[in-house]
C-alpha cells in the first residue's frame, strides 16, 4: 500500500513537471528533435528525480541510523544499534527501487507528452 501511495504522489509531481515542459517540449520539436528524443529528455528527468530522491533518503536512512546508534550506546540495548546500519545491499536497494519508481511514474506523463503534435502544445501555452 505504501509503495503504491508513492507511485501515485511521484506520478502526480512528474505530471506536473511534464505539464510545465509544454513549452520545451514544442521548442525542441520545432528544432527538429523526434518524439521518441522528447520522451527520452523526459524519462531521464524523471530518473534524475529518482536518483536524487534515493540519495537524499540514503542520508537521512544513514543519520537516522547514527543517531540512533549513538544514543543506544550507554544502555541495554547498545547491540540493536549496530543492527540498523544501512548496508551496501540495501543501500543499492534504495537506489534501484527509486529509480525504477521513478521511471514508471515518469512514462505516462512523457509518452503523453511526447505524442502532442507541435501546433497542440503551442496552443496549450499560450
Amino acid at each position: 500500500a505504501t509503495a503504491f501511495a508513492l507511485l501515485l504522489i511521484t506520478s502526480n509531481t512528474l505530471a506536473m513537471a511534464a505539464r510545465e515542459r509544454r513549452s520545451e517540449a514544442a521548442l525542441l520539436r520545432i528544432l527538429g528533435f523526434q518524439k521518441s528524443e522528447v520522451a527520452g529528455l523526459l524519462l531521464l528527468e524523471a530518473g534524475l528525480y529518482g536518483l536524487l530522491g534515493a540519495l537524499g533518503g540514503a542520508g537521512l536512512m544513514s543519520a537516522f541510523a547514527i543517531a540512533v546508534r549513538r544514543a543506544m550506546q550507554g544502555t541495554q540495548l547498545a547491540p540493536i544499534g549496530s543492527l540498523i546500519v544501512p548496508t551496501a545491499s540495501i543501500l543499492l536497494l534504495l537506489l534501484a527501487s527509486s529509480l525504477l519508481l521513478a521511471t514508471v511514474a515518469g512514462l505516462v506523463p512523457a509518452i503523453g507528452l511526447s505524442r502532442r503534435s507541435i501546433v497542440e502544445l503551442l496552443r496549450e501555452t499560450a
